[in-house]
């Protein structure tokens, strides 16, 4: 049965454990699980739930393993909807999970104490678990920081260190483990040893891989140094800069260089980052990238022919990025003349390409409005309410819609909503 799983033959998977199960010799718990594996990697999800609950019931402690399951099974169920029903249920599962350490165990009981608001406790199962993962001592730091116990952080990034420096120094070779002791080293303020980590790094890898992932490390470099001096433009730069020579199609450089652009306010700094994305256009290189860039810069400098004309040349380059193609469909709808039938266009396709985004929402449901097809616009609109960040431009332009639609509660409930926020 085992073999056949491996091997991914499902069918004779179950045949065989159907005969384990029905066979003279009761099977042991272990090869039940198994079974109820196979089950569900079968299709028969709720007969393996059955025999998984039969394992580890709600009443009585059962068989370790199967009740881990359980746990993790209700603790996903924990992350959507933290219902105290759910949590005594993962509780129980939890305590009847086995005593001999385990990084499942450890990491849903950390989540546990988290959800009941018990940080100090969630941290005592995470130091657990991160001693048999050290990649776990930086989500291990991040609950130390936001709990606001500075020697916590500071002790889990020491072992970290100590951790990760010792496994590099056995096998140079490690990519992910490199990255990691980077990334903490620039946490603890070493920041000469972690580029020395991530050049060493390179020169092992020449690769495309390592470029990319070297390029991240300096966008985070970036950020920290956004958060803890902000007006230091120039520092922020210089690891934009690296970015970039690493990996020119890293999105991420892209919202960073507006970010930067907003804020250096016709500084060099601001005249570099221009001339860095033109340049880049000129040379070819990720120019569709570039174009939508230097679309938000004219944008920010109220220059809408120059910010419609990169955006239309970053969506010729761009099409399979809906964020081009959404900030397109605005500009059109916004524009003197504006196009409304291409702006529909390009927001339903944004929107098809990345229905969860209620941005590209916004965008449709204001389409429709200039439309005049109200009833959509007010579905569409009503559809993200409660997820916009800011929604007083929807509530604005439900109350005015509501009144076309001679709906004056629901106008006036509107009107009520934009002078509360």
């Amino acid at each position: 049965m085992s073999s056949a799983l491996n091997s991914k033959e499902f069918v004779l998977a179950k045949a065989l454990g159907s005969r384990l199960m029905e066979g003279d010799q009761k099977p042991l718990d272990a090869t039940k699980l198994d079974f109820a594996i196979v089950l569900d990697q079968a299709g028969e999800s709720e007969r393996a739930l059955k025999v998984i609950e039969e394992l580890a019931p709600d009443e009585k402690p059962g068989y370790a393993p199967a009740h881990r399951l359980r746990a993790l099974t209700i603790a996903r169920s924990v992350g959507r909807t933290p219902e105290e029903r759910l949590l005594v249920r993962l509780r129980w599962h939890l305590s009847n999970s086995g005593d001999e350490p385990n990084i499942t165990t450890e990491q849903l009981w950390a989540s546990y104490y988290m959800t009941v608001n018990q940080p100090g406790e969630a941290a005592k199962h995470f130091e657990v678990a991160a001693r048999m993962d050290p990649k776990l001592y930086i989500p291990l730091a991040d609950l130390y920081q936001k709990s606001g116990n500075a020697p916590g952080e500071s002790r889990a990034l020491r072992s970290a260190d100590e951790v990760l420096s010792k496994r590099l120094r056995d096998d140079p070779l490690l990519r992910e483990e490199r990255l990691l002791l980077a990334l903490v080293q620039s946490r603890m303020n070493n920041i000469e040893a972690a580029e020395n980590t991530v050049m060493t790094g390179l020169r092992l890898h020449p690769d495309d891989q390592m470029k990319r992932e070297a390029s991240s490390f300096f966008v985070v470099r970036h950020d920290k140094i956004a958060q803890n001096d902000p007006e230091d433009l120039k520092s922020q730069m210089k690891y934009i800069e690296k970015a970039v020579l690493l990996d020119i199609n890293n999105i991420e450089i892209y919202n960073r260089m507006i970010n930067l652009y907003q804020r250096a306010n016709n500084s060099s700094e601001a005249v570099k980052i221009r001339e860095i994305l033109e340049m880049m256009i000129s040379e070819g290189q990720s120019a569709g990238l570039a174009h939508f860039a230097l679309s938000s810069i004219y944008l920010l400098e109220r220059d809408t022919s120059k910010a419609e004309f990169h955006l239309n040349q970053s969506y010729k380059l761009n099409k399979n990025m809906p964020v081009v193609t959404n900030n397109l469909a605005w500009m059109l709808a916004h524009a003197k003349e504006p196009d409304l039938e291409r702006a529909m266009d390009l927001a339903q396709s944004a929107v098809k390409y990345a229905p969860e985004n209620v941005s590209f929402h916004d965008t449709l449901a204001t389409i429709l409005m200039k439309q005049g097809k109200l009833e959509e616009a007010v579905a569409e609109y009503e559809r993200i309410l409660s997820r916009l960040p800011d929604a007083r431009a929807a509530h604005r332009n439900l109350a005015e819609m509501y009144k076309k639609l001679d709906q004056p509660g629901l106008a006036k409930l509107h009107e009520d909503k934009v002078k509360q926020k």
